[in-house]
């Protein structure tokens, strides 16, 4: 596993997994590819809208300090030289709370939109469900549009129409903010037409609805923004609200402990019930590799992605992120327990291979669960000041501690694994009774078996006594599903081996 490998779990899984998420919900409910394209831009859009406004406000906060001191720094620099300018440049910068860093603030909004744009990307640039379907004239929503023809010269026009709309809403967003940043939007959008030019046309659909909803905001901002100012010059001001530490550490080891507990403790208690079926035979690898994956998924999707929202929340929608996080990792963490049931089979790479299902009485039971703890979390973190953070804290540190613990006998399966592969087989054969062989004839074409032998004379001969039975069917889809019920009859099939929940695998 490398390091970009780690990284991109971190970061932009979590992005793409909400979006197909998302897209697959609503392709299922509507029917509709197109209709669910511009469904997922409009979810995804108002999922994210309240940090665009808080990477917004903190752009707008930085260009009015930097307007605020701009002419006293200009006066310094245009007067004073070598470390006299520094010193006073740098008093300057103290008494009103500036740092030159505080550039970076001015491409928040940017630099936001590029892990969204990989991950809409990623999602996709390769889905299924974008293949076949037709846009009025665009014939094909997998491949680019090409629906303008020069002599010869195909022009692909979505990505030229989506440009467009970019840089109307840039120029409108961009108002009255400083050339430089002008310049950034302008050529992030000749960048997203160089990027998003050749791509699917669906793809390019889905960036076009993403640009009139920003269009749309721009546009609605302003207006917004004119009557904020005349009520700041009239003195019209809200209730600032107190920051309190305690929620950002609620909220943060609430994060922390969904994270460790989906993404370690559940995938390790999993895993170490049974080492030896998770390991994968085709290349030996070590489950242990399918747990880091996981973590690292986690992370991202519980514990970074989550705190970059809470950073750029307002004080008061900190607070009501606080008292969400903690309530749903306490409700994951009850619904897990006390209803596990028997999904059915899952794959080395932590997947039920069939949806799981539940029943009504389930679903009500689930309901009256996550209500009671929902009510006992509300009332912890509203009346006890600094217990909901230890609680999160103890609970976090706690599956760790239980998940590390079963490591140990997952490396253990996997060693016991490596043995049995790469043990010798051993047969013995009769010298004078019968020795009967049986050939499985694996991913390979049976009617083919019996010319080979009429063909073949030195064959026949050799495996004297030879039957074709054409009238077969394997049980299982690879040799090692397939063979037991061949060696030891019905009760072996995969149906009912899986119904004998009892035994492990290797035991079987």
């Amino acid at each position: 596993m490398s390091f970009l490998h780690v990284l991109y779990l971190i970061a932009l899984y979590p992005i793409e997994y909400l979006l197909e998420m998302i897209f697959s919900i609503i392709s299922k409910i509507s029917g509709n590819t197109i209709i669910s394209i511009v469904i997922l831009s409009l979810v995804v859009n108002i999922i994210v809208l309240p940090l665009y406004n808080r990477a917004d406000k903190i752009q707008e906060d930085a260009k009015d300090k930097e307007n605020k001191i701009a002419p006293m720094v200009k006066h310094i620099k245009q007067t004073f030289t070598g470390d006299e300018r520094f010193m006073l440049l740098q008093t300057c910068y103290r008494q009103n709370s500036y740092s030159p860093l505080n550039v970076m603030k001015s491409s928040v909004s940017i630099l936001l939109q590029i892990p969204f744009f990989m991950g809409a990307y990623n999602m996709l640039s390769g889905n299924k469900l974008l293949a076949g379907v037709k846009l009025g004239p665009i014939a094909n929503l997998s491949d680019p549009d090409a629906l303008i023809t020069i002599a010869g010269l195909t022009i692909n026009l979505l990505p030229v129409i989506m440009t467009l709309i970019n840089v109307i809403s840039s120029f409108i967003y961009a108002k009255g903010f400083p050339l430089k940043t002008k310049i950034q939007m302008y050529g992030l959008a000749a960048v997203f037409l160089v990027l998003l030019y050749r791509s699917p046309s669906g793809l390019v659909l889905y960036w076009i609805c993403n640009n009139l909803f920003s269009l749309g905001k721009n546009i609605i901002k302003k207006v917004i923004g004119r009557r904020k100012k005349h009520l700041a010059a009239n003195h019209v001001t809200g209730v600032p609200v107190k920051n309190d530490k305690r929620y950002k550490a609620v909220f943060s080891f609430s994060c922390l402990t969904l994270a460790v507990y989906t993404g370690f403790y559940l995938p390790v208690l999993t895993i170490a019930s049974a080492p030896e079926e998770f390991v994968n035979l085709y290349n030996m690898a070590s489950p242990i590799l399918d747990i880091l994956d996981s973590a690292a998924k986690g992370l991202g999707l519980f514990l970074l992605w989550p705190l970059i929202f809470f950073a750029l929340a307002s004080e008061k929608g900190k607070k009501i992120m606080s008292y969400v996080m903690f309530m749903l990792a306490a409700s994951a963490v009850l619904n897990s327990k006390l209803f596990s049931n028997d999904f059915g089979d899952i794959s080395n790479y932590l997947e039920y291979k069939d949806s799981p299902s539940f029943t009504l009485k389930a679903k009500l039971l689930s309901l009256l669960v996550t209500l009671g703890g929902i009510a006992v979390c509300f009332v912890i973190n509203r009346f006890g000041k600094y217990i909901a953070p230890v609680i999160c804290l103890s609970a976090a540190i706690g599956f760790a501690a239980l998940g590390l613990a079963n490591v140990g006998k997952i490396n253990a399966g996997y060693v016991e694994a490596q043995k049995s592969a790469t043990s010798k087989a051993e047969f013995t054969l009769s010298k004078n009774g019968k020795n009967v062989v049986v050939l499985m004839v694996d991913r390979a074409v049976g009617p083919m078996v019996p010319y080979i032998f009429k063909e073949k004379s030195d064959l026949a001969k050799t495996y004297d006594g030879f039957v074709y039975y054409h009238n077969t069917a394997s049980f299982g889809t690879h040799t090692n599903s397939a063979i037991p019920a061949l060696l030891g009859g019905y009760e072996y099939t995969p149906e009912a081996m899986n119904a004998r929940s009892d035994e492990l695998l290797p035991d079987k």
